[in-house]
């Protein structure tokens, strides 16, 4: 009854499936991996024991909107003693948190801001009792590239003393698992995993031969389905003209992605969040961690990377257990630019082989600043050619070494494959005449199920909402937030305001 009264003082009445054991475990000091599905409140899996221990509990978190987004969360809650620590704040901001550590309970970061030796020292001294890698499939999916400093996080935890380690995530075939477990050196972690079918999302695809016919296909799909809804697009241009077609078509809309400012990714999300926006058009950089319970719909309107990434942004919709749809707008000839971002992200033999030539005898930062490389390619080179012995003392030295680089290019090779049959997996998902959640279910490795009455559309073409009332908000009609933000934002065109700051 001890858990269960903690949860009555943050103003719950029961555990979700899985929650109570993995915090159990970590009560016990055990290294756990967690695989809950989407929307069943991981955030509590390290909120309640951080209640219950003594010391500060770091959290590893992937992207800055989420961070923020969780610290603003727990401090709704109650969690006063939270912070998070990122590229976004000011020196004397960061100096504040930095030296208040010890008062906090928790502290959000990034992998690459846990680099900072300023910080370590810090949390050295710092009682760190336990670290929570959020997100932790995205060790397996960007670790290996563009976000390397995710392999060095052992490195780092083992700086910290021997903290409690519980890696959390939705989404996670063995081999991801597998990868988990390697890359954090939980080799003997406990693993506590809960299917990944989400009955309450109906699964349904249209495969198009056209874009005017994926625009057709679009507005009829949002013309009967239940909002509010994101819709997916695989490229910031995409985001713009998606949004400005469906602003012409009178619906309540917006675009995100990562190339708008700060203030206009916040301003956006909060008016999706807070209900302002019926329709959020955005690339895939909107929706990790984002607490909105009541979305109705997610429609991809491209090809996702992977079945990973499908399943964790379908995943947004029905947070509330309420039915909802996850609709899938593609072409088979989707999967071509994807294919060309991955031939452009990883290089070739030839190429890595002029790389070392050209750097070979210069300091880490001659060799930085003569290849005027991209700052992620370069991080993931810097990593990989230090990790083969290739740069000692800060200089490259490569004359002699071509079998090492040979190796490495064959590691991105498998890489490349890897990523390629990914996507044809995907593609296979969404144009098989298969049951839809059965493929799901048993890429996961998962063996049964139980089928819920809507399942998807290769089962039936009954839709599941049609007969509920749809109830549209007229693009005149606004609430005082809206009209606040206008007089906040008079001049300034931030993507919202041309569909509701009228």
């Amino acid at each position: 009854m001890h858990l269960e009264n903690e949860l009555q003082k943050l103003q719950l009445t029961s555990f979700r499936p899985g929650q109570k054991e993995i915090i159990e475990s970590v009560l016990g000091r055990v290294h756990t991996i967690g695989v809950l599905p989407t929307g069943s409140g991981k955030t509590l899996c390290y909120q309640l024991p951080t209640r219950m221990m003594l010391g500060l509990t770091l959290v590893v978190s992937p992207l800055l909107s989420l961070m923020e987004d969780q610290v603003i969360q727990l401090r709704l809650a109650g969690e006063k003693r939270v912070a998070h620590l990122s590229g976004l704040l000011s020196y004397n901001e960061k100096k504040a948190i930095l030296s208040q550590v010890n008062n906090l309970s928790m502290l959000f970061v990034s992998p690459e801001m846990l680099a900072s030796g300023e910080l370590l020292q810090k949390l050295q001294h710092c009682d760190v009792s336990l670290v929570v890698i959020d997100e932790a499939h995205c060790i397996s999916q960007w670790g290996h590239e563009f976000r390397t400093e995710y392999l060095r996080l052992p490195t780092y935890i083992n700086k910290l003393g021997s903290p409690t380690v519980l890696a959390l995530t939705a989404t996670a075939t063995k081999n991801v698992i597998d990868d988990i477990r390697a890359k954090l050196d939980l080799d003997n972690a406990k693993l506590i995993q809960h299917s990944v079918n989400r009955p309450n999302i109906f699964l349904r695809s249209h495969i198009i031969e056209s874009e005017q016919q994926r625009q057709q296909v679009l507005l009829g799909e949002l013309e009967h389905c239940q909002l509010p809804a994101i819709v997916y697009v695989s490229t910031r241009k995409d985001a713009q003209k998606v949004s400005e077609l469906l602003q012409a078509n009178e619906f309540y809309t917006a675009y995100y992605h990562a190339g708008l400012s700060r203030e206009d990714r916040s301003l956006v999300q909060s008016q999706f969040l807070d209900g302002d926006l019926q329709i959020l058009v955005a690339t895939t950089a909107f929706g990790m961690g984002v607490n909105k319970r009541d979305i109705r719909t997610v429609i991809h309107l491209h090809l996702p990377q992977s079945v990973e990434s499908y399943v964790q942004e379908i995943g947004r919709a029905g947070r509330d257990s309420l039915q909802s749809e996850a609709i899938a707008i593609i072409s088979t000839e989707d999967k071509q630019l994807p294919l060309t971002m991955i031939d452009y992200e990883l290089p070739t033999e030839e190429w890595l082989l002029g790389f070392a030539r050209a750097c070979h005898g210069l300091s880490f930062e001659e060799a930085k600043h003569a290849s005027q490389l991209e700052e992620t390619m370069w991080r993931m080179l810097a990593y990989y050619f230090n990790k083969q012995g290739l740069i000692i003392n800060q200089q490259f030295q490569t004359v002699g070494k071509e079998d090492k680089i040979r190796d490495l290019a064959q590691h991105f090779l498998k890489r490349r494959l890897f990523k390629q049959r990914q996507l044809y997996q995907v593609e296979e998902l969404m144009t098989s005449s298969t049951c839809t959640r059965k493929q799901i279910i048993e890429f996961f490795g998962e063996s049964t199920f139980e089928k819920p009455a809507f399942c998807c559309d290769r089962c039936q073409q009954t839709r599941p909402l049609m007969d509920q009332p749809i109830t549209r908000r007229k693009r005149d009609e606004v609430n005082w937030q809206t009209r606040l933000h206008k007089l906040l934002y008079p001049v300034k065109d931030t993507p919202s305001c041309k569909s509701n700051l009228k």
